[in-house]
């Protein structure tokens, strides 16, 4: 009679699952669902084990046995690790996100988070990834124009927005020294000339210190600070630069009121440069101040609109002063400005538009159609007094 296992063997017979037996063989795929298994499978293991090896002795015949394995319901697994699993996918897509973005730079430097910047460098606090480490060299500087990070929009924003209006003041310089057939937009005479140049002077010199200081951004704190106050500067020249043609072209035939507003405007634009080369300016704290400082000096231009509607008859302003288009200018430079002093929409989506689509781009984009319908608007100034011979009906006053 055979005499029933009890569930234990002798520790001759015993045998690891890494061992090369016939019997451990049979079994090798039970070694395989370890995290399956409950605790009380060990105990089912062994008897199958004793009663392969009683069966090995006495009869060559092969002894099928089906073990009963109890396993767990793949439901209760997955259900358990489900949060363990959704955090680590969340790891590994932010993990594989930095290592594209660094893989794309292949310039000798890593891109850094938000809180690892030093405070120098922290400006924004909702752009969380992809910022440039401190770069010591000029060189460095520059590369990284052509890398991706958190700059490379406000980079290249102004540098094209730049290139466009150079070669747009080229275009207008030039081609009255060739032909003015067609061509109603043409300074003439020195005043003329002054008054284009002033606005090309401001829009150029915004446009350069700004693509300038978001490039050298991470030099070092000393280069930092002085391009920021070179960019806020910028801004100063290109509001005051784009005033002087409005005012030349409408009080082309009241002199004095020209003169007068000019000089306040440009008084003004050196008000704003004294307060953006204080250092405590400079600082992300006093972002809406300074928005607020260059709002107000960009909206004191409604006064002397205003003052031209009490002289004249209201179509003759509408006409010589292109006021639809300085009002469609006015809301891009405003619309712009609050949404840099705000941090719209990185505010509400924070960590997501690192990249592209962030407040800083945003403003860029307004200030560069701004200043080209601007510059529109002007031509068709322009085009008005060339349309009347250039000469006042009552004369200048």
């Amino acid at each position: 009679m055979h005499r029933k296992s009890t569930g234990t063997i002798d520790d001759n017979n015993s045998k690891s699952c890494g061992e090369n037996s016939d019997e451990d063989k049979m079994l090798e795929n039970s070694c395989d669902f370890g995290p399956i298994f409950d605790s009380s499978d060990f105990e089912s293991t062994i008897f199958i084990k004793s009663k392969l090896n009683r069966h090995s002795k006495s009869n060559s015949t092969p002894l099928n046995i089906e073990p009963k394995i109890h396993v767990k319901k793949a439901s209760d697994i997955r259900h358990r690790s489900l949060g363990g699993e959704a955090r680590r996918e969340a790891q590994k897509f932010v993990k594989n996100a930095v290592i594209v973005a660094r893989r794309i730079s292949r310039y000798g430097y890593q891109l850094m988070n938000h809180w690892d910047l030093p405070d120098w460098l922290r400006d924004n606090v909702y752009l969380h990834h992809f910022h440039r480490p401190q770069l010591a060299t000029f060189r460095l500087c520059f590369k990284s124009m052509f890398s991706i990070h958190t700059e490379t929009g406000n980079i290249w924003t102004h540098l094209i927005g730049l290139a466009i209006l150079f070669f747009s003041m080229i275009y207008i310089f030039a081609r009255p020294f060739f032909t003015t057939d067609g061509y109603p937009y043409y300074p003439k005479g020195f005043k003329e000339y002054l008054s284009f140049a002033a606005f090309f002077a401001g829009g150029c010199s915004c446009l350069t210190f700004s693509w300038l200081f978001h490039t050298l951004y991470c030099h070092s704190p000393k280069i930092n600070k002085l391009f920021a106050k070179l960019d806020y500067c910028g801004i100063s020249l290109l509001i005051c630069g784009s005033m002087i043609p409005v005012f030349y072209f409408s009080y082309y035939c009241h002199v004095s009121l020209m003169i007068t507003y000019m000089v306040i405007a440009t008084f003004m634009a050196m008000l704003c440069i004294i307060a953006s080369l204080m250092d405590i300016m400079s600082t992300p704290k006093f972002r809406p101040i300074r928005g607020c400082i260059f709002l107000a000096f960009g909206l004191s231009s409604v006064v002397p609109i205003f003052h031209h509607f009490i002289i004249y008859p209201s179509s003759y302003t509408l006409e010589v002063t292109q006021l639809y288009m300085l009002i469609i200018m006015g809301s891009l430079y405003v619309t712009g400005c609050l949404i840099y002093m705000f941090l719209i929409p990185e505010r509400y989506f924070p960590g997501k538009l690192n990249i592209v689509a962030h407040s800083h781009q945003i403003f860029h984009v307004c200030v560069v159609v701004a200043a080209m319908i601007h510059l529109y608007a002007i031509c068709k100034m322009s085009s008005f007094w060339v349309a009347r011979g250039r000469s006042c009906p009552g004369g200048e006053l």
